[in-house]
């Protein structure tokens, strides 16, 4: 009887431990989905470390093509090269060294820049503070007019658009798809005039001094532009009467068919249309 006992009990011993040496269907469960989860995790971790470190790659990309294009603009033969005849509001579609069109240009939209994979989507020239705030012009007045000078519209704003995260790329020359692209926008400050310039013929009709003859000429020209200038308010027309031969007295010529003296003098006068006419290296 002791030896049955024995054996039975041996037995049970041995079966229970063959049973808690493995894991129940649920442990294996818990231990997949914790596993599963862990590896998720990861995965989701260096997938967002991978955007960080792509995100800081653009980013730097885009910087290094600000430096760039903000000196190539800084340069006024390549500021008047890219900017000259255009007018406020205007698409400007590349950015040039100089004016030589045989040349390619410093950059293009729409174009690969260098190796870079960050391009420019579109370019445009702004005098208004609530274009650049808002990207919208309200309804007033003529080209704000920010020169003490007298000389023109003193500051112009170039808005860059780029695109950065490009997805496929159709023509490596030309065309891009952009597939979950990001936008950002960079300003770049373009010191130079704005004005319709033209030269003015006035005879002496003996109703002022020269100087004064010119001016009216001038402020009347301006308004058959749609431009109202008076000689309390030069803001919106300038003139500059012309001593080329610098001996003090203003440049004229003989009206061939009357000979009477005409006074010379140059007349700016400046509207939202008014095309770019000069670059300035004074800052």
């Amino acid at each position: 009887m002791y030896l049955s006992q024995l054996y039975w009990a041996t037995k049970r011993n041995l079966n229970s431990f063959c049973w808690n040496r493995g894991f129940s269907l649920v442990q294996v469960m818990v231990a997949v989905g914790l596993m599963g989860g862990l590896a998720l995790m990861m995965m989701k971790m260096m997938e967002n470390q991978t955007k960080q470190q792509k995100t800081m790659e653009l980013k730097a990309e885009q910087g290094d093509m600000a430096n760039m294009i903000r000196q190539v603009l800084n340069n006024k033969v390549s500021c008047e090269a890219t900017f000259l005849g255009m007018s406020p509001g205007n698409s400007i579609n590349q950015i040039r060294i100089n004016s030589d069109k045989s040349l390619p240009p410093f950059a293009e939209t729409g174009v690969k820049f260098k190796n870079f994979n960050v391009y420019i989507k579109s370019m445009y020239i702004l005098t208004r503070q609530e274009e650049v705030d808002w990207g919208q012009r309200q309804p007033g007045p003529p080209i704000e007019y920010n020169d003490p000078d007298g000389m023109g519209f003193g500051m112009a704003v170039l808005r860059v658009n780029f695109v950065k995260n490009i997805g496929a790329v159709n023509d490596a020359n030309k065309s891009h798809q952009f597939f979950g692209a990001k936008e950002s926008s960079i300003f770049f400050q373009v010191f130079g005039n704005f004005y319709d310039l033209e030269i003015i013929k006035q005879n002496d009709n003996g109703t002022g001094t020269p100087e004064e003859q010119l001016a009216q000429a001038c402020y009347d020209r301006a308004a058959t532009k749609g431009v109202t200038c008076t000689s309390s308010s030069n803001q919106l027309c300038w003139f500059k009467t012309l001593d080329e031969d610098n001996d003090g007295n203003i440049d004229s010529i003989l009206d061939a068919a009357s000979g009477v003296k005409l006074y010379l003098a140059e007349c700016r006068f400046f509207r939202d249309d008014s095309p770019f006419m000069a670059c300035s290296t004074s800052k």
